[in-house]
């Protein structure tokens, strides 16, 4: 394959992987299951960076996850807020097993 059409396979498995996290962070959260959507987005972390070559995506997802998680699952709702530690522990541990699962392949 093209080395653009690498970048494409990787951008979109990135992309939906996020996508399909954000909504389901979404449902977990009208549930009622707050607690299990930093876990989620965890997980999704480490499928794109199983599932993408090279570091970027696994890095890029882990602070775009860690964003999102911030932005709109956390208080106060829909506005950043990293005075609490336990947000950027968790930006880093997303950052760290991005890393590692990437050295996997």
């Amino acid at each position: 394959m093209k080395k653009a059409q690498f970048k494409s396979k990787n951008l979109i498995i990135t992309l939906l992987i996020l996508t399909l996290s954000f909504f389901m962070s979404v449902g977990l959260q009208y549930a009622g299951i707050e607690e299990h959507i930093t876990t989620l987005f965890v997980f999704a972390v480490f499928l794109v960076s199983l599932n993408t070559e090279g570091y970027w995506y696994g890095i890029f997802s882990a602070i775009s996850g860690t964003l999102m998680v911030n932005y709109a699952f956390t208080f106060p709702y829909f506005s950043l807020n990293f005075t609490i530690g336990a947000n950027l522990l968790s930006a880093v541990i997303m950052i760290a097993l991005a890393l590692m699962t990437s050295t996997l392949i």
